[in-house]
């Protein structure tokens, strides 16, 4: 029997989006770029965001320090952000499904220098996350392949199973945790779609689809 747990990270497992965090966290160390974080959260909410045209902006600063400062830097952010943002719901989530016998996965569009590690940090080994270019070590600022945001996020799922040999619909039962609308195509292919405080969007077609909606700190009995 093959069960799978896909997570989403940004207001699911965490409250509040970990990109926006770690751009705080950045500017506090001299990087002046919040408006425009601002502005692009503001576009994420309107549901307008260019997630390249995003992702290509969040990268950019990864390719301006050696790669010893960045992992210092995660490191901090994830023992004081990050730490305080957890959902202890979500922590016990993954607990329960791993007691079960289930496979558990991170699919998050944040990029993969923040959610391979935040995924690690859960102890979550496989992370499908929006990766960014890489050459001789450091991060160009370029993404390397699709951004793993609405349909990609589906696109990533279905390519990591087919590594597996394997099929969203033929898996034996498949879950799926989200926040927002952006990962309706997701929800829409798994056999047990959660959505977690969703936005106004996505509470609407969790209504009309009967799909199960749990708050950030009270999601209840795994069903």
């Amino acid at each position: 029997m093959i069960r799978i747990a896909f997570f989403d990270l940004d207001g699911t497992l965490i409250d509040g989006d970990s990109e926006f965090a770690w751009s705080r966290f950045l500017v506090a160390r001299g990087l002046d770029y919040m408006a425009d974080v601002e502005r692009f959260q503001a576009e994420y909410r309107r549901g307008e965001l260019d997630i390249d045209e995003y992702m290509r902006f969040q990268l950019q600063p990864l390719t301006r320090e050696d790669w010893d400062t960045l992992l210092a830097w995660r490191a901090e952010y994830l023992a004081g952000e990050f730490e305080k943002r957890l959902r202890s719901a979500g922590v016990e989530r993954i607990r329960e499904h791993r007691d079960r016998g289930d496979l558990v996965v991170m699919a998050s569009a944040s990029h993969d220098f923040l959610a391979e590690a935040i995924a690690n940090e859960l102890g979550i080994e496989d992370c499908l996350a929006t990766r960014g270019e890489r050459a001789d070590g450091r991060y160009t600022g370029k993404l390397a392949g699709d951004a793993c945001f609405r349909k990609g996020k589906l696109q990533a799922v279905e390519r990591w199973l087919a590594e597996r040999n394997l099929k969203l619909d033929q898996l034996d039962e498949s879950w799926f945790y989200s926040d927002s609308h952006n990962d309706l195509p997701l929800l829409g292919a798994v056999s047990h779609p959660v959505c977690v405080t969703p936005d106004d969007r996505l509470r609407k077609r969790a209504a009309a689809e009967d799909w199960r909606v749990v708050e950030g700190s009270a999601w209840g009995l795994l069903a």
